[in-house]
């Protein structure tokens, strides 16, 4: 009996002795480092008699790279003071060799800055078309220093229109993650033809091209000029414009559905009954605005809802 349990206390005490094995970590003096985190196997090497222990330590997850052309020094006691933390199971096992301490920096790579002004003239030009523009970048620098990986460029408008001088931001991806942006002084030129108004206009009138002659002028200079693209619609004046002057988009505005002071067609309900009127608009109105209405043989005014161009349902006073 005595021996059986001898025997077994035998073998307990060499599985537990076999399980905890020793570990040897040998730190690296230098790491350039490639991906934003960074695990124990990318700073040192393991050797453990246990293979699984192995696995579960290479893969702890120590900590942040540092930013591009920063070092970072971890020292063994740090490291150690950690892996009691992360694994205390088998942190009193460790043999430490190799350095008394890892430099920590970022594997980099230069990116040529014509590419990134490359991306900003594209964005102008799906922006604003090619012809008539010239686009000239004001960027200096040459390079731009990255982290290692997959570079994709994504360049954003400004919301602003166009002006002659202007920003376009592009963004950096490393491997379809953000990593920065970028932004890049760009000095424009975008020459179209605008309307030149080739008679007096005054304010309420209605305007279309026929009203106006065509000019080519840098419209990155002066904002806000009406381009021949306003040409496919009839427009109200907002304010007078005299003959020889161009025609801004502040002057002109769509036509609204009812007009102020038009006779529009009047419908109310009564009983599931509908009676149509005529009646005096109070107030422009577009479809779904509810505007005040004169019907014609009231001096009083009704509120009534816009439902097509003309023609109000009566809603109440």
């Amino acid at each position: 009996m005595l021996l059986r349990q001898a025997c077994f206390l035998i073998a307990v005490l060499v599985c537990a002795t076999t399980h905890a094995g020793s570990v040897v970590v040998s730190l690296r003096a230098e790491v350039a480092l490639s991906q934003p985190r960074f695990t124990l196997a990318d700073i040192a090497t393991l050797q453990c008699e246990q293979a699984a222990d192995c696995r579960t330590l290479a893969g702890l997850s120590i900590g942040n790279a540092p930013r591009i052309d920063a070092q970072v020094r971890l020292t063994q006691p740090q490291l150690a003071r950690l892996l009691r933390r992360l694994e205390p199971r088998l942190a009193q096992q460790f043999e430490w060799q190799g350095s008394d301490a890892v430099a920590l920096t970022v594997a980099t790579q230069s990116l040529p800055a014509a590419k990134v002004v490359d991306a900003a003239q594209a964005a102008l030009a799906s922006a604003y078309g090619d012809t008539g523009l010239t686009a000239n970048s004001q960027y200096k620098e040459t390079y731009i220093k990255l982290p290692v990986g997959a570079v994709s460029l994504n360049a954003r408008m400004p919301d602003f229109p166009a002006r002659d001088h202007t920003v376009v931001t592009v963004a950096v991806s490393i491997d379809n993650r953000f990593y920065r942006t970028i932004a890049v002084p760009m000095q424009l030129t975008l020459l179209a033809p605008v309307l030149i108004a080739s008679r007096d206009l005054t304010t309420g009138s209605r305007f279309s091209c026929e009203y106006a002659q065509l000019r080519t002028t840098d419209i990155a200079k002066q904002a806000g000029l009406a381009t021949q693209a306003v040409c496919s619609q009839t427009w109200r004046l907002r304010k007078p414009v005299a003959a020889g002057d161009a025609v801004t988009t502040a002057a002109i505005e769509p036509v609204p559905d009812v007009e102020q002071g038009s006779a529009v067609s009047l419908v109310a309900d009564f009983g599931g009954i509908q009676l149509e009127s005529r009646a005096t608009a109070l107030a422009d109105g577009r479809i779904g605005e509810a505007i005040p209405v004169r019907p014609t043989l009231s001096t009083a005014s009704i509120k009534a809802r816009v439902v097509g161009i003309g023609q109000l349902q009566a809603i109440g006073r």
